[in-house]
């Protein structure tokens, strides 16, 4: 990834949310003479940057320093991925299973009348709570067909 003068060999993050490149200068070939630099700091080398970006599968996300010990109950806890696109090779996307919808459906949430998008007729959905927590919205025709004894419990609840 050599341009003009420097390579960018490797990222660092401090903790404070800034991260640093290892800057491997062209004709210091040492290792003592390579710099870490943050990325204001190569501003004329976005190209190096987008390339060792694409190496390394993304743009590295800066990490803070977390707190040792226990976790408050004020503090909500999250959870970032560090690279979406990594994540979402691991983890397929949920849709509903095939065929009957009873026992996977932990209750229909509601039902609302609103514009279809594509005929621009209106049309009535469902919103589902799935047993796994997910909340889906589906054509209430279809709900209908997929989820009979839900859609029964939830018309006799709001009789």
């Amino acid at each position: 990834m050599s341009y003009g003068n420097l390579t960018a060999k490797s990222a660092s993050s401090l903790g404070q949310g800034e991260i640093l490149y290892e800057v491997k200068w062209q004709g210091y070939e040492a290792r003592k003479d390579r710099t870490w630099e943050p990325e204001d700091n190569l501003s004329g080398a976005l190209e190096i940057l987008h390339e060792y970006w694409d190496s390394i599968g993304g743009r590295p996300n800066p990490k803070t320093r977390k707190r040792k010990g226990r976790k408050s109950a004020a503090e909500p806890e999250t959870s970032t991925p560090v690279n979406d696109a990594k994540r979402a090779r691991k983890e397929k996307e949920w849709s509903p299973p095939p065929g009957s919808w009873e026992h996977d459906v932990a209750y229909v949430d509601t039902v609302e009348e609103s514009i279809d998008s594509k005929t621009g007729n209106p049309t009535r959905y469902a919103y589902l709570v799935w047993n796994n927590r997910r909340k889906t919205q589906h054509p209430l025709v279809h709900v209908n067909q997929k989820c009979p004894q839900k859609m029964l419990a939830y018309y006799e609840s709001h009789l």
